[in-house]
C-alpha cells in the first residue's frame, strides 16, 4: 500500500492585482476627504452636501463592485482545485467507511476471543482459591492485545492482574467469613455489617467491621443499662401491697413486673416450630417477631 502515501503536487502562482490608475484616484479619495472632513452642514449648503454625497457614494460604490468583481475572477482557479479536491476525498472517504465497519467486525471478534481467554483463565483460578468465578469482574484492561501473546495465550501481566483480582476477593472472602463468626460470638445479626462487604468497590479490612460491631453492642449495652435505671426509678416510686405486690400509689393499680427477651434462632423448622409452641404455651406475649427465612448452614 505504499502508492497510497505519494503527498499531492501542486503548482501554486499568486496571480498580481494590479489598479492601473491607481494615482488618479488616490488622489481623488485624498481631495474628497481633504474638501469635507469636518465640514459643518448649514441650510446654505445643504443641497450642496447632498449632491456631494451622492457623489461619494458612487465612488464607494464603484470602487467595492470593482473588488467584487475582481474577487470573483481571483478565486475561480481555487474553486476548480477545491472541486477536483473533494471530489478525490469523498471518494476516499466512501473507501475509508467500510474499511472502518470491517475493522470494527474484526476487532470485535479478536475481543470476544480474548474474553473467552480471561473466563477460562478465571474458571481455572476460581478453583484453587476457592473463590466463586462470578465474584471476579473483568476489567476492561484486562481484554487490551498487550495482555495476550502473538499464540492469544495470556501474557504475564494479564496473569499478574487476575491473580490480583482473586487475592482482593479471597481477602474479602475471608474477611465476612471472620466478621459472621465474630457477629455470631456477639450474639447480634451479622448481615447488616456483610451487606457494605458484599460490594464490589469495598476494600476494607475485618478489623474496622469488628470495631463497628464492637461500638454497635457498646451502645446497646449503654441503652440497655440506662433503660434498667429508670425502671428501678420508677420502682422506688411505687409501694408495695403486704403480700410483696407492686402497686401505683396514685392510682391504687397492681403493677406486673415482667421480662423482656430479644433473640434469633437457628434450627430445623420442626425445632422451631417446637419452640414457639412452647412459648405459646407457657402464657408469654410475642410483642415483635421477624419473618421466617432459610439458611443453607456449611454451603459457603
Amino acid at each position: 500500500m505504499n502508492e497510497l502515501t505519494a503527498q499531492p503536487k501542486v503548482t501554486y502562482t499568486p496571480a498580481k492585482i494590479e489598479l492601473n490608475n491607481h494615482e488618479k484616484i488616490a488622489e481623488l479619495v485624498k481631495r474628497a476627504v481633504e474638501k469635507y472632513d469636518g465640514l459643518v452642514v448649514t441650510p446654505e449648503t445643504l443641497a450642496e452636501c447632498k449632491s456631494s454625497r451622492a457623489e461619494l457614494n458612487k465612488l464607494i460604490k464603484a470602487l467595492n463592485q470593482k473588488r467584487i468583481d475582481i474577487h470573483k475572477e481571483y478565486e475561480k482557479p481555487y474553486n476548480e482545485f477545491k472541486k477536483q479536491i473533494d471530489g478525490w476525498t469523498n471518494e476516499l472517504s466512501v473507501v475509508v467507511a467500510q474499511l472502518k465497519d470491517g475493522i470494527s467486525v474484526e476487532e470485535e471478534k479478536e475481543q470476544e476471543e480474548r474474553k473467552a481467554v480471561v473466563e477460562q483463565l478465571i474458571a481455572e483460578m476460581s478453583e484453587s482459591y476457592h473463590v466463586p468465578a462470578e465474584n471476579i469482574e473483568i476489567t476492561k484492561s484486562w481484554l487490551n492485545k498487550g495482555m495476550f501473546t502473538k499464540t492469544m495465550k495470556p501474557a504475564k501481566k494479564l496473569l499478574e492482574a487476575v491473580k490480583g483480582a482473586f487475592d482482593v476477593a479471597l481477602h474479602k472472602k475471608d474477611a465476612i467469613e471472620t466478621v459472621r463468626r465474630y457477629a455470631h460470638n456477639m450474639h447480634v445479626d451479622a448481615e447488616p455489617y456483610v451487606r457494605p462487604m458484599l460490594a464490589p468497590e469495598w476494600n476494607g479490612i475485618a478489623s474496622d467491621v469488628m470495631a463497628l460491631i464492637d461500638e454497635d453492642c457498646e451502645k446497646r449495652e449503654a441503652l440497655a443499662e440506662a433503660e434498667q435505671e429508670q425502671v428501678a426509678a420508677q420502682k422506688e416510686q411505687l409501694g408495695k401491697t403486704s403480700n410483696g405486690e407492686l402497686v401505683n400509689q396514685e392510682t391504687g393499680e397492681h403493677v406486673q413486673e415482667i421480662q423482656q427477651v430479644t433473640f434469633t434462632l437457628e434450627g430445623t423448622k420442626e425445632a422451631i416450630d417446637k419452640v414457639a409452641q412452647a412459648i405459646i404455651e407457657s402464657g408469654a406475649q410475642v410483642t415483635y417477631k421477624t419473618s421466617r427465612k432459610t439458611i443453607l448452614k456449611g454451603a459457603e
